[in-house]
């Protein structure tokens, strides 16, 4: 096995596989991680779940990207954050426990359909044993820019953003 892709395999527990990312996928990943923004403050979304006390627990935040703002928050609220990201945080071994609570923020719609965004799918649903909140962006955000495919744009930095 290529000595890059072994710190990426973890063992699917629905499907009690191993799973190798493929070339595509990590192209589709690192594409996506040129999405990553460096925030001041927590995303808006998850500042919404934690007013609301919906994340509790032991939490995972998966697609956590380039900043440190949402894992600092969800620390301070519950104590405890793991942070997984295909290629800012890439701890596969997080993937083989259980979470109480998984906050995924801005992650599926930076994939294109199939392959990546149904790797993400799975891995989140073997991580939790509770709850998964998943932010993405708003169909009434129109400043997307870039020419139509598959369900999205693919924009002039050549990665996949869909609208929800």
């Amino acid at each position: 096995m290529n000595t890059l892709l072994k710190p990426l395999v973890h063992q699917s527990k629905l499907l009690n596989e191993t799973i190798v990312p493929t070339p595509d996928l990590i192209k589709e990943f690192n594409i996506s991680a040129k999405t990553s923004i460096a925030r001041s403050k927590p995303s808006a979304p998850l500042k919404q779940l934690l007013a609301n006390g919906l994340i509790t627990g032991n939490v995972l935040n998966y697609g956590k990207g380039r900043s440190n703002q949402d894992s600092e928050a969800i620390t301070g609220v519950t104590g405890r954050c793991v942070d997984y990201d295909f290629c800012y945080a890439p701890f596969p071994e997080l993937l083989g426990t259980e979470c109480d609570t998984i906050y995924c923020g801005y992650v599926v719609n930076t994939l294109p359909p199939g392959g990546a965004r149904e790797h993400v799918w799975q891995q989140m649903a073997n991580a939790s044993k509770g709850f998964a909140y998943v932010a993405a962006r708003s169909n009434t955000d129109r400043g997307i820019k870039g020419t139509v495919c598959d369900d999205g744009v693919r924009t002039s930095i050549s990665f996949s953003e869909r609208i929800f």
